[in-house]
């Protein structure tokens, strides 16, 4: 299997997506497939493949405590739509725990 990641998350996978793998995601709902370490981590983390329903298949980091895995390209459109709502209604998005949250600010 040949993985091209992409800047926002997402990946272009090579059509020849083994049948095995496919079936994993289906019944586990996610296959590990390395792991990575990022500029100033301590350790590597683990990175899953898993299926969006929006999306299609898409690669990620489990995030939380409870080891969720989201879409990174839903979070970009939920990030963006957050934005453009708190500086519409809120010019002062800087004060918006929301913001701040998702990393707007």
């Amino acid at each position: 299997m040949e993985l091209k990641v992409k800047n926002n998350g997402g990946i272009n996978m090579d059509k020849r997506l083994r049948l095995l793998e496919k079936l994993k995601i289906q019944l586990q709902g996610h296959i590990l497939v390395g792991k990575e370490q990022n500029e100033g981590w301590k350790s590597p983390v683990p990175v899953y493949m898993f299926k969006c329903k929006k999306h299609g298949i898409v690669k990620s980091t489990a995030k939380g405590y409870s080891k969720r895995l989201e879409c990174p390209q839903c979070l970009e459109e939920i990030k963006k739509e957050i934005e453009t709502v708190h500086l519409i209604e809120d010019p002062n998005i800087d004060q918006s725990p929301v913001a701040r949250a998702v990393g707007l600010r």
